[in-house]
């Protein structure tokens, strides 16, 4: 099941592109006059994505579009003739190797921002290897025996040669990796991107298969866009978890029938100051980790500071205790080894070496406090349970704490 929710992000890019492979079949209905005009649509496309890029700040998805539009230029105009040809094969093979390489390196760009000398740098850099890969492959003997290590079509189904697929494959699982470790939709859409690719460069000879291809490769990145966009405004930066906006909008419809609880660390304010907003944040993460992992159908939401909100949609109130008391005992039991900021290693090497030869010198742990309530006729509106519920965690408290109260 947790395997499944990882991968629950590819749905949408990958919904994407099956429909931009189901429409190039329908597309020999069209008179020549629009297909023309539909040659365009991936500029159209990358025109919006870039202002959204802009918009929004993301450098990764903007240098993403502008390597892709470019490289769908660049096939436009200098990939049209036969891949017999040798000057052809070799930049056909530049394109399908360098392209997904770039894209693997742009994912591992931090998110400094557009407007800034490293955006800016960036795409230049960037632009200009489009251009000198366009314009150098005729002119440089090293490249003579590229045909020889990438030979076309060894398989019916392929132009690509083993080689290039295999460098495919390995892009495509460092994505998808990425996507698993890092929960980020922009590698859920880059790992998208890259099957669109290999497609793109295995089936090069059909007809339209770039004009679907790249238009497909926008509309994923526009996707993106608009996904990190929406979880900037409705999940919280530090824990992962769902924001207090997006509470608001779950509880707009929370059904005829529902539970919530509503979560506190206890003592987090002298443990702050005790040991700094640093180490402050690292158990708020933890604290948040734990919570994510609630069973019984529960969905946990960071109400602000160190409070956190349960929603049960469609349970009973002593359906729900279990699974909340049972996350109150994990972090119980959790320790949470600290070391102090000033005596942190600046070089990870030199961190591991250190935790591999020494103990950690302390560890902490804490607690947390629960209150919990039900929709029933008194309470006529989710703020009301919420506040109820409330009220039960400040009972929690006043029992002295690392308990469960319901009312």
């Amino acid at each position: 099941m947790n395997f499944i929710k990882k991968m629950s992000p590819l749905l949408i890019p990958f919904m994407i592109l099956m429909s931009a492979l189901w429409l190039k079949n329908q597309l020999h209905y069209l008179h020549d006059s629009y297909l023309v005009l539909l040659s365009y649509l991936p500029y159209l496309l990358t025109v919006i994505s870039l202002v959204l890029c802009i918009q929004f700040n993301l450098v990764r998805n903007l240098l993403s579009s502008m390597l892709l539009v470019l490289s769908y230029l660049v096939i436009q105009q200098f990939l049209q003739s036969s891949l017999a040809d040798v000057q052809t094969h070799i930049l056909y093979m530049l394109l399908a190797i360098f392209v997904p390489a770039i894209l693997i390196f742009v994912s591992w760009l931090p998110e400094r921002g557009v407007m800034n000398i490293n955006g800016v740098g960036y795409s230049l850099a960037i632009t200009l290897l489009l251009i000198a890969i366009s314009y150098s492959y005729h002119s440089t003997q090293l490249l003579s025996d590229f045909p020889h290590l990438f030979p076309l079509r060894i398989w019916q189904w392929s132009i690509l040669s083993p080689l290039n697929l295999l460098i495919f494959g390995l892009f495509i699982s460092h994505q998808l990796a990425r996507m698993i470790i890092f929960n980020q939709s922009f590698d859920a859409g880059l790992s998208v991107i890259l099957v669109a690719l290999a497609i793109n460069f295995i089936y090069f000879d059909q007809s339209y298969i770039s004009l679907v291809i790249f238009s497909a490769i926008q509309l994923i990145i526009i996707w993106s866009i608009l996904k990190q966009s929406h979880d900037m405004a409705y999940r919280d930066e530090l824990t992962g978890l769902p924001g207090r906006r997006a509470l608001n909008e779950a509880l707009k419809s929370p059904g005829r029938k529902y539970v919530m609880a509503m979560m506190d660390i206890d003592h987090f304010k002298k443990f702050n100051d005790k040991y700094g907003h640093d180490v402050g944040d690292d158990v708020l993460k933890a604290v948040a980790s734990k919570m994510s992992k609630i069973t019984g159908g529960g969905k946990v939401y960071r109400y602000g500071g160190e409070e956190f909100t349960v929603l049960f949609k469609g349970y009973e109130i002593e359906t729900c205790i279990p699974h909340l008391e049972a996350v109150r005992e994990d972090i119980a039991n959790y320790k949470l080894s600290i070391r102090e900021k000033k005596s942190r290693p600046k070089s990870s090497k030199v961190g591991k070496q250190k935790r591999a030869t020494q103990k950690s010198k302390r560890g902490i742990s804490v607690t947390i406090s629960i209150g919990v309530a039900k929709k029933i006729p008194e309470l006529n509106s989710p703020e009301e349970v919420l506040k109820s519920a409330d009220k039960a965690l400040y009972k929690a408290k006043k029992a002295g704490r690392n308990c469960l109260v319901s009312v």
